[in-house]
């Protein structure tokens, strides 16, 4: 059947035999389960996993993106939107009921569906403006606003329109005019000067509708806001020097007047003392001629007629009221009133 395996004698050990331990391999420590997602569930019957229809609040309080601002339907309009919309039908069914061709033939047209999506846009728009506090409104004239604290900015959404030429006529009365046409896109414009060379106008392009650019415009109108407050603040503080500059100077021309004044009527005073006296002398001379006191002129005695002579003197020198009645009578000059000084 073969040879003996021969198998090599094994080392000889020094001492007592060593004691050997036989023992089975301890198990394996189990791993953990892994966590299974918030957004996962389980099918008990195949044992997929599904995403779920609950989203985590993580995801419920994510800011929408600019396009989902603008509703798919207009289903509960804006009360402005709202507004317009029953007006045009209004006027719709007037003029198909009015006998009249000519209201029949202008009746509006049925509203695009650029008319409709324009309404949309507008809706989102107010509606966003109107959360952040502000006030929308349209003015008689039809245009659009919004108030900022207290600041008024007009603003519109229309369509965009370029020019071409046409053709009118036919053979030699034929000529080529320019003409509007629309082209189907919308651009939004700010009406009220914002100060600074902005260009005030957006266009949408196909890669970049106007939905999308909604939350860009509603920061620009908050911005222009602040700009009117701003420039209202600075017009007020130059308005306030204007009025400083025009009170000093015209307190500088009423000082100029009245001291001019105040010169003439000093001249006229010492006029009048001068006069004063050479009335004086010439009473003293008149009185040192012999006379009847008592003789009667012109119903009054010669005595009444030097008395009031001596008055009349008297009364046009100031100098026997000493410096107090001079600067009394001086002090009684003022300034004629000017528009300047309103």
């Amino acid at each position: 059947m073969g040879r003996d395996a021969e198998l090599p004698p094994l080392p000889e050990i020094d001492g007592e035999d060593p004691l050997i331990t036989i023992a089975p391999k301890p198990p394996k420590r189990p791993r953990a389960p892994e966590a299974i997602s918030p957004l996962a569930q389980v099918n008990e019957a195949t044992g997929d996993e599904s995403a779920s229809p609950v989203a985590p609040q993580e995801a419920q309080s994510k800011t929408p993106s600019p396009a989902s601002m603008v509703k798919d339907r207009l289903v509960k309009p804006h009360p402005l939107i709202a507004g317009w919309i029953a007006d045009h039908e209004r006027r719709r069914r007037e003029a198909k009921t009015n006998r009249d061709p000519w209201s029949y033939r202008t009746a509006p047209e049925p509203h695009t569906d650029l008319d409709r999506r324009r309404f949309r846009i507008l809706d989102a728009l107010f509606r966003a403006l109107e959360a952040r506090g502000a006030k929308v409104s349209e003015s008689a004239q039809g245009q659009l606003s919004v108030t900022i604290d207290g600041q008024t900015i007009e603003f519109q959404v229309r369509e965009k329109a370029r020019q071409v030429k046409v053709v009118e006529g036919e053979g030699r009365s034929a000529y080529t005019r320019t003409k509007l046409v629309g082209t189907g896109k919308l651009t939004f414009a700010i009406k009220t000067y914002l100060r600074g060379r902005h260009n005030e106008e957006r266009l949408e392009t196909d890669k970049k509708p106007l939905e999308t650019q909604l939350p860009a415009i509603i920061d620009r109108l908050f911005e222009g806001a602040v700009i009117l407050k701003d420039w209202e603040e600075e017009r007020a503080r130059e308005h306030q020097r204007y009025e400083a500059e025009r009170k000093r100077r015209a307190e500088l021309q009423r000082v100029a007047e009245e001291n001019e004044k105040r010169q003439a009527k000093l001249a006229e005073l010492a006029g009048n003392w001068q006069t004063a006296q050479t009335m004086r002398a010439f009473i003293e001379a008149v009185k040192a001629v012999p006379h009847d006191a008592n003789a009667t002129i012109a119903d009054k005695s010669v005595a009444d007629w030097l008395t009031w002579a001596e008055e009349t003197a008297d009364s046009l020198d100031v100098s026997g009221g000493g410096p107090q009645r001079l600067f009394e009578v001086l002090g009684t000059v003022k300034a004629a009133r000017s528009a300047w000084s309103v």
